[in-house]
């Protein structure tokens, strides 16, 4: 299965590592793919543009699926637009295409960060269903990491229902 902690991103090989068709991707110039656990299982693909939906439904299905991820894995397409905005659309496994998805802003931002595509620790990530502040919190530790991630943004009602047991 997948087990990477916040401080050990796992960075990852299209070719070697993911073992997936690599004309999914031959018309998007990518800068940089990587996973990480935020609690939950995240790949994050840094682009120079967000693919169009379609790809994104169609790439985010063959990634999530992958081999390497035994209990499936969330996508995130992002594009760093500034050191404090971040650009992101999700395929959450499970669920498929997403409005937004509050975990992986915070994977994206701290991987961005990680990897040296941002300096700031605090960021706007932008999606589609509106945009969350991250920061990467350097004064409060969790036992056994070096840092942890807040994360605020509104709140919206989407739905209730009722069923009979």
């Amino acid at each position: 299965g997948f087990s990477r902690n916040i401080e050990n991103p796992l960075n990852l090989n299209l070719k070697n590592d993911l073992k997936i068709d690599a004309n999914l991707f031959s018309e998007f110039s990518i800068l940089k793919i990587a996973c990480i656990s935020v609690g939950n299982p995240h790949l994050v693909i840094f682009l120079n543009e967000i693919p169009p939906l379609v790809k994104i439904a169609e790439i985010g299905e063959a990634l999530s699926k992958n081999e390497l991820f035994a209990n499936g894995i969330n996508v995130s397409f992002v594009k760093i637009i500034s050191e404090d905005l971040i650009k992101q659309c999700s395929y959450e496994r499970g669920s498929g295409l997403t409005l937004a998805c509050g975990s992986g802003a915070c994977a994206t931002t701290f991987l961005a960060n990680k990897c040296g595509l941002i300096k700031s620790n605090k960021v706007t990530v932008r999606q589609r269903g509106g945009d969350l502040s991250v920061v990467l919190n350097e004064d409060f530790v969790i036992p056994g990491e070096d840092r942890s991630i807040s994360q605020t943004g509104p709140a919206t009602y989407v739905f209730s229902g009722k069923i009979e047991v």
